[in-house]
């Protein structure tokens, strides 16, 4: 990942946070030496600077190759993102730009293969998604189907070894500036740039 100075980090609760509110990543393996990706929701266990990440995808999907041969992975967080137009600077000759944060995790698969495990991983999922609902549904396996719903999928975690992190929030520009941006940002209609707003405080 390039990584301007500007848009660099030392607050790992920030870089925790980001994978935690957007847990729906892009999964990059590398079978044979060629890249494919998947969308897979992750959780994520660690304080930032390292930990593990757990998730599953069903058993058809080719990827249960690569997370039983214990393969390179590279976990995509996208986070908030906005378009920034020229028109919200105080300064003048300024171009367009993009406002964003993106945290890529590195690591190797495991396969969980024991059941319990496998069906805290499924709970907790459904727990951190359900939770926010006003009659959140509970997970719950009966004894006859617990076999046949695990056979359907293949679960897995992936040890951190490598954390990048970008958080590109108009830090790079005049004071004036960023808080011209942040100001039309926060006061905005769309959800993504009053998003982008937030972790501009942050």
């Amino acid at each position: 990942m390039y990584q301007p100075k500007h848009f660099q980090t030392d607050r790992p609760e920030l870089v925790a946070r980001l994978m935690r509110e957007h847990g729906f990543a892009t999964l990059v393996s590398f079978p044979d030496g060629q890249a494919t990706a998947d969308a897979v929701p992750l959780l994520y266990e660690g304080d930032g600077t390292g930990g593990k990440l757990v998730g599953h995808v069903a058993f058809a999907n080719p990827l249960r190759k690569s997370i039983r041969a214990g393969e390179r992975a590279l976990a995509i967080f996208n986070g908030p993102h906005c378009y920034v137009s020229p028109t919200l600077y105080v300064t003048g000759d300024q171009v367009p730009t993009w406002n964003y944060a993106v945290v890529h995790a590195h690591g190797n698969f495991r396969a969980i293969d024991d059941e319990a495990r496998a069906e805290s991983v499924l709970r907790e999922l459904s727990d951190k998604y359900e939770s926010p609902r006003p009659n959140p549904w509970r997970f719950e396996i009966p004894d006859w189907g617990r076999g046949k719903l695990l056979a359907r999928i293949a679960v897995f975690e992936i040890a951190i070894e490598r954390i990048d992190a970008k958080f590109k929030l108009s830090q790079n520009r005049d004071p004036a500036d960023r808080e011209s941006v942040l100001r039309a940002f926060n006061a905005s209609a769309d959800p993504s740039e009053r998003d982008v707003a937030r972790w501009m405080e942050s």
